[in-house]
């Protein structure tokens, strides 16, 4: 098993080799500037362990970590709009240095990408399907109903965080 520094230091490779585009700027500057704001990157890095833990090549996990942590990422775009959080890691939250529409947008872009991304990682198609199935019900485990907006929000968290999961992910 490699060490954590070691498997640190591939994912930001990975990270810093990683744009979105250029074209139309207003969607990918944003994102790419979220992905700068580099954190602890503690979910990708789990990925990698657990998939070493298991006796797997981590160099077969990295999209699959990439695409978790764009997948965090989204949420946490999405989150500052909803906190009216000024800031993200001590910079100007997106939609501060945008606007709010350009960081609902970047958001859906970084969903979108994130699943793209973790498809590549070699599953079942049936994984897949309830992989997805998971994505939806995710921002809603921590999110309080009491601080969403509008009463379908409201009955949208409960549908989600009450209704029990019928998929799981096999290992095979």
């Amino acid at each position: 098993m490699h060490s954590i520094p070691f498997l640190q230091q591939k994912l930001e490779k990975e990270f810093s080799s990683l744009h979105f585009g250029h074209e139309p700027r207003q969607l990918y500057e944003p994102m790419d500037y979220m992905l700068t704001l580099a954190g602890k990157r503690l979910r990708p890095l789990f990925v990698l362990i657990g998939c070493e833990l298991f006796g797997g090549d981590y160099s077969k996990a990295m999209d699959a970590a990439i695409g978790i942590e764009l997948f965090h990422n989204f949420t946490l775009l999405h989150d500052d709009i909803m906190d009216n959080a000024t800031k993200r890691r001590n910079q100007p939250a997106v939609h501060v240095k945008w606007n709010t529409n350009v960081a609902i947008l970047s958001g859906d872009a970084l969903f979108v990408k994130a699943a793209a991304q973790i498809t590549i990682f070699p599953l079942k198609s049936s994984d897949y399907l309830s992989l997805f199935c998971s994505f939806p019900k995710a921002p809603f485990d921590s999110f309080p109903p009491q601080r969403l907006p509008h009463p379908r929000m409201r009955l949208l968290h409960i549908f989600h965080t009450r209704t029990p999961s019928m998929h799981t992910i096999s290992p095979g």
